[in-house]
């Protein structure tokens, strides 16, 4: 068998094709707006459809995030309101220091809308309101190798918390 026959065969086994149902689209039409505003908190700036990628490259990358490799992983607790603080920006300074590229923005919309993409770790907008995302949302690189989860809760008796988990071979040793 020629290398390139091969190289389709494998393509065809780990990337069924895939295309949006007719109520998929009725999905993300209906929840494209507040995806909008959802993404417009974590970016800090207004985010247009356009930058909106499809329900397609959404549904093979959640393949991919729910079989990631064993990987290790790093959490921390911290009240929601220090994220606003110099701490939280060198923790994420740290973070892009060893792994710089474009990051992928995860919420639960994501699998209804489509993927969206930040230039990097750096350009999150730390100031988003506790209510912002449905319950959590996560920032993973484009191999899917790092993964930071920010997990707005609140904790009784302690109030308002922000859960940061980082994941994989570069930022699952950077402790905050």
């Amino acid at each position: 068998m020629d290398h390139n026959r091969a190289e389709r065969t494998s393509l065809r086994r780990h990337a069924a094709p895939y295309s949006p149902s007719p109520g998929e689209l009725r999905t993300r039409a209906f929840h494209l707006p507040y995806y909008l505003i959802e993404l417009a908190a974590i970016a800090g700036r207004t985010v247009s459809e356009e930058e909106v990628g499809s329900l397609e490259d959404a549904q093979r990358m959640r393949r991919c995030l729910l079989h990631p490799p064993r990987q290790e992983h790093m959490a921390c607790n911290i009240p929601f309101d220090e994220r606003l603080h110099s701490r939280f920006a060198r923790f994420i300074g740290r973070l892009y220091e060893v792994e710089s590229s474009p990051v992928y923005v995860w919420t639960e919309n994501t699998y209804r809308c489509g993927t969206f993409q930040l230039p990097s770790l750096l350009d999150i907008h730390a100031g988003f309101a506790f209510d912002a995302t449905a319950n959590l949302y996560s920032l993973s690189t484009p191999d899917f190798r790092n993964t930071l989860f920010l997990v707005p809760e609140w904790v009784r008796g302690r109030g308002e918390r922000l859960e940061c988990i980082t994941r994989g071979e570069r930022w699952a040793s950077i402790r905050y």
